[in-house]
């Protein structure tokens, strides 16, 4: 996108901390991930874990490897930025499908076809496979997915997973919110 989706204004605040605010119903602790650069603009307001330099460049895969080395018993609640029409309801659906039967549950896509490896649970016990993946140079948390016992969810809405992946995508939303405001 050649951007930080995370800073994009969809509304009225950047998307990191509309999905800070949104995640902190279903966590005990939450916190933003980014890269060194992004730590330094970042709200004090928020925790943050920055990803470590030996994960530098491996998407987000870095992020969930930075949270394990900081809280290596902790499972992770994952929401990337880039979803703007993510809802409560949408994280609660996810939450309420955590099952003690499988490594992580994800939401999958019906439109797509595919896992959504940024809305998803890791437990801690699906982290070794994590670790497994990047000492093999298998650096796609969607291929995680496929390595370990994964449940998967279709959402209550597939248009509150929709991700913005273009700044075409992102201003044609950004007037589409503009006008539903009016």
């Amino acid at each position: 996108m050649g951007t930080d989706k995370g800073l994009l204004v969809y509304s009225f605040i950047p998307q990191r901390y509309l999905m800070h605010d949104l995640i902190g119903n279903f966590v005990e602790k939450r916190f933003l991930s980014c890269n060194a650069e992004q730590a330094k603009d970042i709200n004090k307001y928020c925790d943050i874990i920055v990803d470590k330099p030996e994960y530098r460049d491996i998407g987000p895969m870095a992020a969930l490897l930075s949270a394990h080395d900081e809280y290596p018993e902790a499972s992770f609640l994952v929401i990337g930025c880039d979803y703007p029409f993510l809802t409560w309801s949408e994280l609660d659906n996810l939450c309420n499908n955590r099952d003690e039967n499988y490594d992580a549950v994800c939401v999958y896509d019906p439109v797509t076809g595919i896992e959504e490896p940024i809305l998803a649970i890791y437990e801690s016990r699906c982290f070794p496979q994590l670790i497994k993946n990047y000492n093999e140079g298998k650096h796609s948390l969607r291929q995680l997915l496929k390595d370990v016992n994964t449940k998967r969810i279709v959402p209550n809405n597939p248009q509150n997973i929709i991700s913005v992946d273009s700044e075409a995508h992102f201003l044609a939303i950004k007037e589409m919110r503009s006008k539903e405001r009016r």
